[in-house]
């Protein structure tokens, strides 16, 4: 953990037996109260002035890159099993779920829950993603684009481009604006 991170009191920590994982934690970030971090082997790396918002719950299986300057807001889900890396300055809306895997239709006698595929899951850099997205594995999600609140993004985004709906489809490029 860098000097100058801040986490608090009830960030929580979920330690799978046999299971070996590493957090880095950046100068300036900090971990909001409730934050859950489900630690299942793999590894979490946090930039730089990123603020982790409270409540969210972390699933920590495969390779998780966050960039400095972002903002993971209040309630995310995020599930990796692979990996999940997001960009620079990028802003994850309220309770959105990103999860690169998924579990498979198994016959009638096999539990669902022992069977799952995984793919990679790449949000590029300084991206805003509204509230309530949901994010499939196996998605990149390009420099720059806008996601639009609720969305269930589960094709490429491509940078720059505003996507919205379910399924999510692109709406129009955005044009840089003038505060």
């Amino acid at each position: 953990m860098a000097p100058g991170a801040d986490i608090a009191r009830s960030v929580s920590l979920e330690v799978w037996q046999g299971t070996t994982t590493r957090i880095v934690i950046g100068a300036g970030t900090r971990l909001g109260e409730g934050v859950k971090l489900s630690l299942r082997g793999g590894s979490m790396e946090v930039g730089a002035n990123t603020d982790v918002r409270r409540y969210g719950t972390y699933h920590i299986g495969g390779e998780i890159r966050v960039g400095s300057g972002c903002v993971l807001s209040t309630g995310i889900h995020l599930h990796c099993a692979e990996r999940v890396t997001i960009g620079d300055l990028t802003i994850i809306g309220e309770y959105t779920t990103i999860a690169d895997s998924r579990h498979l239709r198994t016959a009638a006698d096999q539990p669902v829950h022992h069977s799952t595929a995984s793919a990679p899951i790449a949000i590029g850099r300084n991206i805003w993603m509204g509230a309530h997205a949901v994010i499939a594995g196996g998605v990149t999600v390009g420099d720059m684009a806008f996601v639009a609140a609720g969305a269930v993004v589960t094709k490429d985004v491509a940078e720059g481009w505003l996507v919205g709906g379910v399924p999510a489809r692109p709406l129009r490029l955005m044009d840089v604006e003038d505060e």
